[in-house]
C-alpha cells in the first residue's frame, strides 16, 4: 500500500516485480509443506485489500487480486512440472503458463521462455524454439523502446507472429533492477540470430527474411561487412530453397490434430482438447500410440484407452476408473477472403489458430 501511495495511486510496481521474484524463487525450492500456507496467505492479503477503507475506492484491491491470481498460477504450474517431467507436451504448457505468469516481469519471463526454447531444442521442435527467441526478441525491443533505446518495441517483430505484440507488450519498469546493462542492443541481436538459425532449421525460411530485415539496420550502422556478407548469403541458399518448395510442394511443416482428455485422473485436463502440431507427415496411428504409451507410463495401461470416434463424446457412457484419449486429424481452416490473402502453401501453415476436421454421417 506505501508502494501504492508513494507512486500517487498508480500502481505499485516495485512491491509487485520483488514479491513475484521472492515467489518464484520460493516455489522452486524444495519446500512443498509451505505451498499450502502461501495459499492462505494470498488468499488473506486479497481480503485485507478489499477490506481496506483508504484504497476501497482505487484501482488496489482490484490490482491485488490480479496480483495473488499470478501468484497462485505459479504456485500451481511449479508443483505440477515435477508432476508431469515425462510428459513434453504438458510440462512445456506448464512453462507457457509460468512465463504468461510473469509477463510483467521481463528477468523472469525471459528466464522461462529461454528455458522454454531449450526444451523445444532438445524435442527437435525447431519452429516453436524460434518462437521463444522471438518473443524474448520482443520482450528486449519493449524494454528498449521504454528506456529510449529502440523506436518501435515489439510491434516491429507482428510480421512474425502475432502473438509477440499481444505478449511481449505489457512488462512494468523499475529502476535499478540492473536490466539496462542486460538487455542491450548486442543481447537483442544475439536472441534474433538464435532464431533465425532455428528458422533455417525447421525450413521456415520466408520468417528468416523477416528476421533480416530486423538485423540489418544494426549490421549497418556497424559497418559490419562480413556478416552482411554471410547473411546474404544465407539468405540466398534460403530463397533458392523456397523456389524449389513452392515448385515441388515438398515441403512438410508439420501435421494437425485434436487431442482431448476424459477422466477424473486427468484433474484439470478433463474434458480438455488441445491441438498438437506433430512433425512431418505424422500419420494418426502415430500419435495415438506415442500418447497411449506416454499416459500408459503413469496412469498403467491397464486403464488407458483410446477412443476411436471423433464425434461428441457421451461422458455418462464412460468408465470413471479409466481415462480415455481422443485422437482427431485436422487441418487449419480459412474463410474464402483468408484464402486470397494467404496464396502459398507456407502461408496456409503458418500463423494458424482455427482448424476443422469431419466426420462420417450417421443418420
Amino acid at each position: 500500500r506505501c508502494n501504492f501511495a508513494f507512486s500517487n495511486q498508480k500502481g505499485f510496481v516495485r512491491t509487485d516485480l520483488q514479491v513475484t521474484i521472492a515467489l518464484a524463487k520460493i516455489a522452486t525450492s524444495d519446500l512443498p509443506r509451505s505451498h499450502s500456507h502461501l495459499r492462505r496467505s494470498l488468499a488473506a492479503i486479497v481480503t485485507y485489500a478489499d477490506n481496506d477503507s483508504r484504497v476501497k475506492t482505487t484501482t488496489f484491491p482490484a490490482e491485488v487480486r490480479e496480483l495473488m491470481i499470478r501468484l497462485r498460477t505459479v504456485l500451481t504450474s511449479t508443483a505440477q512440472m515435477k508432476e508431469h517431467r515425462i510428459d513434453p507436451e504438458k510440462l512445456l504448457d506448464l512453462h507457457y503458463t509460468l512465463a504468461k505468469s510473469y509477463a510483467h516481469s521481463p528477468e523472469l519471463r525471459h528466464t522461462w521462455l529461454e528455458s522454454m526454447a531449450l526444451l523445444h531444442k532438445q524435442h527437435k521442435n525447431y519452429t516453436e524454439a524460434a518462437q521463444c527467441y522471438l518473443h524474448i526478441a520482443g520482450l528486449i525491443a519493449e524494454f528498449m523502446k521504454i528506456t529510449g533505446k529502440h523506436s518501435g518495441g515489439c510491434k516491429t517483430l507482428r510480421t512474425l507472429s502475432p502473438n509477440i505484440e499481444l505478449e511481449e507488450s505489457g512488462i512494468k519498469m523499475d529502476k535499478g533492477t540492473g536490466l539496462e546493462r542486460r538487455y542491450s542492443e548486442d543481447e537483442y541481436i544475439r536472441i534474433l540470430e538464435n532464431a533465425m538459425s532455428l528458422l533455417e532449421d525447421s525450413q521456415h525460411y520466408e520468417l528468416t527474411t523477416q528476421v533480416f530485415k530486423l538485423l540489418l539496420p544494426f549490421y549497418e550502422e556497424e559497418r559490419d561487412y562480413k556478416k552482411l556478407m554471410e547473411m546474404y548469403g544465407r539468405l540466398y541458399e534460403s530463397h533458392k530453397k523456397i523456389i524449389s518448395f513452392n515448385e515441388t510442394g515438398k515441403r512438410y511443416l508439420g501435421t494437425y490434430f485434436r487431442v482431448a482428455f476424459y477422466g477424473e485422473m486427468f484433474g484439470e485436463d478433463n474434458e480438455k482438447q488441445y491441438i498438437y502440431r506433430e512433425p512431418n507427415i505424422t500419420s494418426l496411428t502415430e500419435i495415438s500410440q506415442r500418447l497411449h504409451k506416454l499416459i500408459s507410463r503413469k496412469y498403467g495401461p491397464e486403464v488407458v484407452q483410446l477412443l476411436q470416434e471423433s464425434g461428441k463424446i457421451n461422458t455418462d457412457s464412460l468408465d470413471p476408473d479409466k481415462v480415455y484419449i481422443q485422437v482427431t486429424h485436422v487441418v487449419p481452416y480459412f474463410t474464402t477472403a483468408e484464402l486470397l490473402d494467404r496464396p502459398t502453401k507456407f502461408e496456409r501453415e503458418n500463423s494458424i489458430s482455427r482448424f476443422v476436421f469431419e466426420v462420417p454421417f450417421t443418420p
